[in-house]
């Protein structure tokens, strides 16, 4: 890789060995993946910079790019350089991405859990509700959303 400080290049030296191969701490960390899919930029206007809108933009780049063969690789919690990432980092959480590094988190799509967890985010978004308790990217960087008070309903996936 060209830029070796890039995230794509991150993802490389952490998923691929020197012949270009899966790792073995990668393929033992998915269920099965012959593709990686790396989302390592976001821009969005500030009126719709929230971890929710992001979530659902991933959601939706995801289910267009993917299939079930593949892994999709998002920022970390250390790799947030800018607003963009940290939106990634934040909308990875909530969709269900889980930690492979510091640096890097990573969504199955062989597991069900991705697509269940794109559903909850679309309904969420959809709730003014459940919309009120979030929260800024600027004020909070790579933090997931804070969940509602108690007594306020939690918004469920739509049938």
């Amino acid at each position: 890789m060209a830029d070796e400080q890039s995230f794509p290049a991150l993802v490389a030296a952490q998923l691929l060995d020197e012949e270009g191969h899966f790792t073995d701490a990668f393929e033992e960390f998915i269920e099965s993946a012959s593709s990686v899919l790396v989302v390592d930029r976001l821009e969005m206007d500030e009126a719709f910079a929230d971890p929710l809108v992001a979530a659902v933009v991933v959601a939706a780049v995801v289910d267009r790019l993917t299939d079930n063969y593949f892994a999709v690789a998002l920022p970390g919690k250390n790799a947030c350089t800018d607003a963009g990432s940290a939106l990634l980092a934040e909308a990875g959480t909530l969709l269900g991405a889980q930690p492979f590094s510091d640096e890097l988190q990573i969504i199955d799509n062989a597991l069900a859990a991705p697509e269940e967890a794109a559903q909850r985010v679309r309904s969420r978004l959809r709730s003014p509700s459940a919309r009120a308790g979030s929260t800024s990217p600027r004020a909070t960087t790579c933090c997931p959303t804070p969940t509602p008070p108690p007594g306020r309903p939690r918004a469920s996936p739509s049938p």
